[in-house]
């Protein structure tokens, strides 16, 4: 089990064209900093961080497309570097049961911790910084399950590994 996030999000302004919402995001250090016997497996970084996000959100072609862009602050703890972040994402119903997305996020470190602590390269690094490019296809079988797939790039990162990432899932709609 690695490190876990809790996240409570709010509408502030809901039934608007635009709408805005903030979340609070508790980072609980749940995971294994040591990295096993080669230091190199980490599943947690050993720190809590507490994160606000506001999001405003919009909706285009009648409903068939959305925009949302977002602005988050990261304060860790332990001696990390806080973070900056602002993304956004664009999506668009290609038919009834096929939705695709293009997200983007930009991780800034504030460079205001310590660096003696951390190892120079992977996920749990202090002061990473990237920006990710994320497509994304979502097919729904019918109202309630679906499936996922996206594929990941950064074509900016500091201190983190930059390789693409795959993922796969099936979802439920509660």
């Amino acid at each position: 089990m690695g490190d876990f996030d809790l996240t409570l999000k709010y509408g502030l302004i809901v039934d608007k064209p635009i709408v805005l919402s903030a979340s609070l995001t508790f980072g609980l250090p749940l995971g294994n900093e040591a990295g096993g016997e080669t230091g190199v497996l980490q599943t947690g970084d050993g720190e809590f961080n507490t994160m606000l996000t506001l999001e405003a959100s919009t909706s285009f072609a009648a409903g068939k497309g959305y925009a949302t862009l977002l602005t988050a602050y990261n304060n860790r703890t332990n001696n990390f570097s806080d973070e900056f972040r602002i993304g956004g994402e664009v999506g668009y119903w290609m038919s009834p049961k096929l939705l695709t997305a293009l997200k983007v996020l930009s991780v800034n470190s504030m460079y205001n911790g310590d660096d003696f602590e951390t190892p120079s390269n992977g996920i749990f690094s202090n002061n990473i910084e990237y920006v990710g490019v994320t497509p994304e296809v979502n097919y729904f079988f019918n109202e309630k399950f679906g499936a996922t797939a996206a594929v990941g790039f950064a074509p900016y990162g500091k201190r983190v590994l930059a390789s693409p990432s795959y993922s796969v899932g099936l979802f439920m709609n509660l």
